[in-house]
């Protein structure tokens, strides 16, 4: 038993996947930038900001680091 895989039919779409690819790259650009300034904030909020600051990173780090993924998913999703 053995498959031929036939890649020819999506060479039409190169294209598009570059395109997909490129959006992609973007938006893993920006998540990453957003992410890194928001946890620089953070653990200077988490170091040397006020009192209320401090309560709410940890309440926000707290609250991540024990809900699985998948949950987290869903309180965004719905």
């Amino acid at each position: 038993m053995g498959y031929e895989l036939d890649f020819g039919a999506l060479a039409g779409y190169f294209g598009l996947f570059l395109q997909g690819m490129g959006v992609t790259l973007g938006l893993t650009a920006i998540a990453a930038s957003l992410g890194l300034a928001l946890s620089i904030g953070g653990a200077a909020a988490a170091s040397r900001g006020r009192r209320w600051a401090r309560a709410a990173v940890l309440v926000y780090v707290e609250a991540i680091r024990n809900t699985p993924f998948i949950v987290q998913m869903f309180f965004i999703f719905f």
